[in-house]
């Protein structure tokens, strides 16, 4: 993907993370030393305006038979995750995950506060035939707790 189609996708990921109704104002990106790009944007909506960051995460493959993963992170200033958007997630046999699948990890992450630790158990958060892909992605939901920190100053 392009730079602009990949900052297109970011901005969509933060409308679905607050709703079509949602104007978002100031999106941009930003380069933090440890945490690396971080697209931040402010999310006007009812009058209230709430900060909002999105990180497009790729992780290398866990094997050699396996695919890298690539998808965005979207959270709050209260350190609330917003959403989640598969860009390339693969299961066992390099097959593409499904819109089920990608909606059964919203359901275990959408909502989760990054500022505190995640318990993982693989036989009940997994999505199914995707254990090596679900661990990466609810480690990179834990490493946001440090991404917060960081842009807070900490």
């Amino acid at each position: 993907m392009s730079a602009a189609q990949v900052q297109k996708r970011v901005v969509a990921s933060m409308r679905k993370a607050m709703g079509e109704d949602v104007e978002l104002k100031n999106v941009m990106k930003k380069t933090y030393p440890r945490s690396g790009v971080i697209y931040t944007a402010t999310a006007v909506q009812y009058g209230f305006a709430l900060p909002l960051y999105a990180q497009v995460v790729s992780r290398a493959p866990t094997c050699d038979v396996c695919h890298g993963v690539h998808f965005i992170l979207v959270f709050d200033s209260y350190g609330m995750l917003r959403y989640f958007e598969p860009l390339h997630l693969t299961k066992y046999g390099n097959v593409k995950w499904s819109t089920y699948d990608a909606d059964s990890m919203r359901r275990r992450i959408i909502g989760l506060d990054v500022r505190y630790p995640l318990n993982y158990d693989p036989a009940v958060d997994s999505v199914t035939m995707a254990t090596m892909t679900s661990s990466l992605i609810l480690n990179s939901v834990q490493r946001l707790q440090d991404v917060f920190s960081e842009i807070n100053g900490q």
